[in-house]
């Protein structure tokens, strides 16, 4: 009859939500078992919000980046590779081979590293990246010209808690649309005129509670979306 069809209808679906939600928590209750065997690296690993977190012991850890083991476990969790937060990994040098075995991320945050060069092209693979955050490193860092380049759908790069060699004319290139940059407790050695003549578009800029140097009249020229500026307070 109808109404046996109808039942059964629901309690098909009712059982399709089940198997997702039991598949989920598989999925999860896996990334959490393998990550403890991420030991020659001294790394764990976590998912935090949707975001696949590899936090790594700087003291005793590899220097070599992506370690296979952390290569493999990012990779075969599909549902976590959109975010990803490498937090204290023992690497100096960025280039365009780091992050080219997960191409499909749309956030990545570099916390409380010791990079101290991105070299050009060093994101490219990163074509869905839309927000892009480097906080508290330790070292010194160089940003090497196209150093950004291929970043075509990025929205905010937040360079905050970091000393900064230096910001030239074409530090941001490959830019283009790019609505934030924050710049916030930073400490920017040299800042060259028309540093932001390639992020003609962006619409927050934050400067503030870090150190930079004098700025010269050049500087902002071409900013004409800027609607907030944040410089010392």
């Amino acid at each position: 009859s109808e109404t046996i069809i109808r039942k059964i209808i629901f309690y098909t679906k009712k059982m399709k939500v089940l198997a997702f939600i039991i598949i989920h928590i598989v999925i999860l209750l896996n990334v959490n078992c393998e990550i403890c065997v991420i030991s020659r690296e001294n790394c764990t690993c976590m998912v935090e919000r949707n975001t696949y977190k590899i936090v790594c012991n700087k003291e005793t850890g590899d220097t070599y980046f992506p370690n296979g083991e952390i290569k493999k476990n990012v990779q075969n969790y599909a549902d976590f590779r959109k975010e990803i937060t490498f937090s204290n990994k023992n690497f100096e040098t960025l280039n365009e081979t780091t992050f080219s075995f997960i191409p499909g991320l749309t956030s990545l945050t570099l916390e409380k590293d010791y990079i101290r060069k991105i070299g050009t092209n060093t994101f490219a693979e990163l074509k869905e990246l839309e927000t892009l955050t480097i906080d508290l490193n330790k070292e010194e860092m160089r940003l090497e010209n196209g150093a950004f380049c291929g970043l075509i759908k990025l929205k905010t790069l937040k360079l905050i808690r970091c000393t900064l060699a230096a910001l030239n004319n074409m530090t941001f290139s490959g830019l283009e649309s790019l609505e934030g940059l924050y710049l916030s407790y930073s400490n920017i050695k040299v800042i060259e005129p028309h540093a932001f003549k390639y992020i003609a578009g962006i619409i927050d800029l934050d400067m503030s509670m870090g150190q930079i140097p004098s700025l010269k009249s050049e500087t902002f020229v071409g900013l004409e979306n800027l609607t907030k500026l944040t410089l010392q307070e």
